[in-house]
């Protein structure tokens, strides 16, 4: 007897899932792979179920009679993006025009099943959040890890292919064995199985974060397995960490490496502008510093702005690790110095109230244009609000604020009006005020539009609508005297 399958071997028929019908094009439908051009096909999937071939009549001529399984005689592909198989029938050699309508008819009862119990568990509450991002309404699926997730997540297990095969779970085709292997397992049991044990003080990234932080965050969970163990050891999380990081020069913006000191029992961050120098340049407290990823300001994917208090001044430094690993170990070293700082200074403080008070990401960020209390011209300047700290910036690099505004709560006079006074002077370009009332003066700022406007003021308004806390009320004490 002729073999079935001339092109093909054995561990590559065990491995076929599905095919389509076309005489020269084929595709993958991973929406994130390279398009190649469509025409009408006709797909056909393979039934694993042996049992429901034995009634179609075409066993005769798709039955491997080495392996007992059923195949069509197909060309392999590989998607060049993100692995997964995609097959080609090659012509029909052995697909008569009189079985294809039974055959559809049977796979497509198959594909109709697999979609009910695929919508059935994709509709759980458990699974209506991104595993990894926490984004609503995901989309995509790994078929090897269980779990669903969005879009952009998917991308990133695209990276690890050994690990994680993603598929959408609207366009792409899911047969019996993946859909039972999400009912089985899903978001809930991949959480208790990769997030298990992890550090209080670790960054969990959103949606909202930056890519080199919510990679890495899904490389710590499904690829290093850092979190399934507890007390496993981790880079960054025995209170000293050592190495280059690349900063930019205050004057000339130019990155040089330098060496970067963290202690947890000396309570600051150092760096040095030689790797074997003594001395350090500059010595940071542990409990002024934020830390926070800055890719679009600093135009790097893993560029991280350090904040600190000088002489209760605010000051930058920014850095970037070509490394994105190294980078984030950096950043949830220091969340980790932080939290043990803040568990010895408020023993009674539950880890929640403390993990609250570690590292920031900034309310908002951008450009408005203001004028001081003497009318002058409206200037353009680089705004950060910092929680109740609003500072501003001639460029959105540099070292220093030209000023800080401290925004207090509203039953203390603090309050925030849209537009501007009737009547005020001074030249301004852009048209949307916002007047920020304190019990000193009122600052009187512009934004370039509407959308811009209300979103400084929602964000304004956050901060005013929040009690003060002690500490707050000596940085209030602060700003009153100095001004």
């Amino acid at each position: 007897m002729r073999p079935l399958y001339p092109f093909l071997d054995r561990s590559s028929l065990a491995t076929v899932t599905h095919a389509s019908v076309t005489s020269h094009l084929n595709y993958c439908s991973h929406s994130l792979c390279v398009r190649l051009p469509r025409k009408k096909v006709q797909k056909l999937r393979l039934i694993q179920n042996t049992e429901a071939w034995l009634h179609t009549g075409v066993e005769s001529d798709y039955r491997d009679h080495v392996t007992g399984s059923y195949n069509f005689f197909a060309d392999y592909h590989s998607c060049p993006r993100c692995a997964c198989a995609y097959y080609r029938c090659r012509g029909n050699q052995f697909l008569s025009a009189q079985k294809v309508p039974k055959l559809l008819k049977i796979m497509s009862a198959g594909d109709n099943r697999n979609m009910e119990v695929l919508k059935e568990v994709w509709r759980k509450e458990e699974n209506a959040l991104c595993a990894d991002c926490g984004k609503p309404d995901p989309d995509w699926a790994s078929c090897t890890l269980g779990i669903f997730i969005c879009l952009n997540c998917s991308g990133i297990h695209c990276k690890i292919p050994n690990i994680s095969k993603v598929k959408s779970l609207k366009t792409d085709h899911w047969d019996e064995a993946q859909v039972q292997f999400l009912v089985q397992h899903g978001n809930a049991a991949a959480k208790a199985t990769y997030e298990a044990h992890i550090p209080t003080y670790y960054y969990h990234p959103s949606h909202t974060d930056c890519l080199v932080l919510r990679e890495q965050w899904i490389r710590a969970k499904y690829e290093r397995m850092e979190f399934t163990e507890p007390g496993k050891y981790l880079p960054y999380s025995n209170g000293l960490k050592e190495g280059i990081l690349w900063k930019r020069g205050r004057d000339n913006g130019q990155y040089l490496p330098r060496r970067f000191l963290l202690s947890e029992r000396e309570g600051c961050l150092k760096y040095f502008v030689k790797q074997d120098a003594k001395e350090p340049k500059m010595v940071i407290k542990i409990d002024t510093v934020n830390a926070t990823f800055q890719p679009e300001k600093t135009g790097n994917p893993n560029g991280l702005q350090i904040t600190y208090l000088k002489d209760n001044k605010t000051r930058n430094i920014f850095l970037y690790h070509e490394d994105g690993k190294e980078i984030v170990d950096w950043f949830n070293a220091i969340r980790a110095v932080q939290f043990h700082y803040l568990k010895v200074a408020f023993p009674v403080a539950s880890d929640q109230e403390l993990k609250s008070r570690l590292t920031r990401n900034f309310l908002k960020e951008g450009y408005m244009e203001k004028t001081g209390p003497k009318k002058e011209p409206f200037k353009k300047r680089w705004f950060t609000l910092d929680h109740r700290r609003l500072l501003y910036f001639k460029d959105p690099l540099d070292a220093f604020a030209k000023g800080e505004v401290f925004i207090g709560s509203g039953e203390h006079g603090y309050s925030i009006k849209q537009g501007l006074p009737s009547g005020t002077q001074g030249s301004f370009t852009w048209q949307y005020g916002i007047t920020i009332v304190t019990p000193d003066r009122d600052y009187l700022l512009t934004c370039e539009s509407e959308s811009d406007q209300q979103e400084w003021i929602s964000a304004f308004s956050h901060v005013t609508e929040q009690p003060m806390t002690p500490q707050e009320y000596a940085i209030e004490a602060y700003f009153k005297l100095k001004a």
